[in-house]
């Protein structure tokens, strides 16, 4: 399991997780956060997220997020919580929700067409995050018409990484969307693409369960191994 994956849990381990946050809730947001994380009678279940947990590891669960289709002030509802290993149904990487159909409503997922097709000639392996990966695999609204738009690539050369982020660039301006790339290395950390092009000796990466610098030589000489 990885950062950005989506986790469909069971009914009672929605149960479980929000028993956990209940208690510290102020009582404006406690119906929403129950209907958020438990759902509401024949709708749609919103997946957790897999994140980082930088305080405390509870034993036998997966640290999650759950984040809001709607806003509140500007912001998502977004909540962390813990989902018991043995509640999760199914997990879906980014790599595989971008096989799901989706509808072109926002600049952001018409822009994702785009950024597909250049993958796919550069031979590359794409997945989707963030608010484009929520709408596509629940089919609720929740991209905007101001919403970035957020991929996930698999290791690759750096020349190929290069062609691609200038594709990304033009893409950008088409759709007047602003499209960030991660790059997930072999290890499971994930380093932003753009930083592989400043001129600074680390880069840093985000893994499951912590945030490191890396050299970026060993970054680069990763990406010179690719086939």
């Amino acid at each position: 399991m990885r950062r950005h994956d989506l986790v469909e849990i069971s009914d009672q381990g929605r149960e479980l997780a929000f028993e956990r946050v209940a208690p510290h809730l102020p009582p404006r947001e406690f119906e929403l956060v129950k209907q958020l994380i438990i759902g509401t009678p024949g709708g749609i279940k919103i997946p957790g997220i897999v994140r980082r947990e930088d305080r405390k590891q509870i034993p036998d669960t997966i640290p999650v997020g759950f984040s809001s289709p709607f806003r509140i002030d500007g912001n998502r509802l977004r909540i962390a919580g813990f989902v018991p290993t043995s509640a999760v149904i199914q997990v879906v990487s980014p790599f595989a929700v971008i096989d799901r159909e989706f509808f072109l409503r926002t600049p952001c997922l018409n822009a994702l067409v785009e950024v597909l097709a250049v993958a796919g000639e550069l031979g590359l392996k794409l997945g989707v995050w963030g608010s484009s990966a929520l709408e596509i695999f629940t089919g609720l609204q929740y991209t905007d018409e101001a919403s970035d738009l957020d991929v996930l690539v698999g290791m690759t050369r750096l020349d190929t990484i290069r062609t691609f982020t200038n594709r990304l660039a033009e893409i950008a301006r088409t759709f007047h969307c602003k499209v960030d790339a991660e790059l997930e290395l072999n290890s499971g950390y994930g380093v932003k693409v753009a930083e592989l092009f400043m001129h600074t000796d680390t880069v840093l990466a985000k893994g499951l369960n912590d945030v490191i610098l890396l050299p970026k030589h060993d970054i680069l000489a990763e990406m010179t191994e690719v086939q």
